[in-house]
């Protein structure tokens, strides 16, 4: 990725947690907007590509704000992924998280839907 890239997804990052700080979180966009920024990063295990932003994030929100997702630690990377889609959907109420599927070729969990985004791919276009 190159330096602009780079600069961008900080901006957004920052943008994201700024809009939690100031008790205007919208939280279904930044939840989308953290996922994104951190897609390119690595985990371990799948799934903290969303615990982990759900985790950060919990940390900064406003007194009296919860989480727009619940952590359920039976849940396979393929659910927790879906409902994570699903969340950002119905909160939104947009298809911008579209943007975020990669390729078929480059899905690990071939039984997700087709539209919600396997974030187990990092992802390293910089869009």
């Amino acid at each position: 990725m190159d330096l602009a890239g780079l600069a961008r997804r900080r901006w957004e990052f920052r943008s994201a947690l700024g809009t939690i700080q100031d008790g205007r979180a919208d939280y279904p966009n930044w939840f989308l907007n953290l996922l994104w920024t951190s897609r390119s990063k690595l985990c371990r295990y799948d799934v903290d590509k969303v615990y982990s932003v759900l985790g950060a994030a919990s940390r900064l929100m406003p007194p009296g704000h919860e989480s727009p997702f619940i952590v359920k630690p039976e849940e396979s990377v393929t659910d927790v992924f879906f409902q994570a889609a699903k969340v950002i959907i119905e909160g939104t109420k947009n298809l911008r998280i579209l943007s975020f599927v990669e390729d078929r070729s480059e899905r690990k969990l071939h039984e997700l839907p087709s539209w919600a985004p396997d974030f187990s791919v990092p992802d390293e276009s910089g869009i």
